[in-house]
């Protein structure tokens, strides 16, 4: 998958940052994304 992410950068011509999130970070910023997604209608 990085390589796919790289290659749609250069394509787009854009240059990607390295990822410097902790293992912990992201996992708190996906379940941060999920409850964001809850609907409640």
């Amino acid at each position: 998958m990085p390589k796919t992410a790289d290659r749609i950068a250069v394509l787009a011509g854009l240059t990607l940052k390295p990822n410097t999130e902790g293992p912990l970070r992201t996992r708190l910023r996906q379940a941060g994304v999920g409850v964001r997604h809850i609907r409640f209608d």
